[in-house]
């Protein structure tokens, strides 16, 4: 769940964006939204958990976005493979942690795991801007994404909760040259990495 000083910064990527992946899209706010700001852009909006597929699956037909929103029910991470996922009785906090994230109660599902290279380059898409809000597996799909980061070099904002591993999302990033900013009530402030904060989560990537 993205914080009320995300929401204007997503917008303004996604105004100069002509191809966004909305990774955790959850029931489509920012791929709707996102469509509304920007009518010209294109979005991959990919959602795990298949009730809140459907809803967003039905939001993006409702405002007749079919045309320019793709729509997916995978989990994005480091492998193509069915693994177990935990559907959450929170949906917002469903996540690839078989005993649930943070011990949220649920129940385990299997999903298709698939690498965001793969998903690119199956649908032949150039994205220019991610958001990705996957409950602590943020290292899992830049790790499956060493294509798109070296190859087209997103903008990227990510949720990093406490207890998630920054380390290993700053080192993966770090190699590609990306820096970083955590998203603050004054705005944005400039970390040499990520490390997770108490009272702000997300952060925005930016290539060098």
């Amino acid at each position: 769940g993205q914080e009320k000083e995300t929401a204007p910064i997503i917008m303004e990527n996604v105004r100069c964006s002509r191809c966004f992946i909305d990774i955790g899209a959850n029931s489509g706010i920012y791929t709707v939204v996102g469509c509304t700001v920007n009518a010209n852009v294109h979005v991959l909006a990919i959602e795990p958990v298949p009730a809140v597929y459907s809803i967003l699956k039905n939001n993006v037909a409702q405002n007749n976005l079919s045309s320019r929103v793709t729509v997916l029910n995978v989990a994005v991470g480091d492998s193509n493979k069915i693994v177990p996922f935990h559907e959450a009785d929170n949906p917002a906090v469903s996540s690839l942690a078989p005993e649930g994230y943070h011990g949220q109660p649920g129940k385990v599902i299997q999903v298709q795991c698939r690498t965001l290279d793969s998903i690119v380059e199956e649908l032949r898409i150039e994205p220019d801007f991610l958001k990705i809000d996957v409950e602590g597996f943020g290292d899992l799909v830049l790790s499956g994404a060493n294509h798109v980061l070296s190859k087209f070099r997103p903008r990227i904002v990510i949720e990093v909760n406490q207890g998630d591993p920054g380390d290993r999302v700053t080192d993966i990033l770090s190699k590609h040259g990306y820096r970083f900013q955590v998203i603050t009530g004054r705005g944005l402030e400039s970390r040499s990495q990520i490390v997770p904060e108490i009272a702000y989560k997300d952060w925005l990537c930016l290539p060098g």
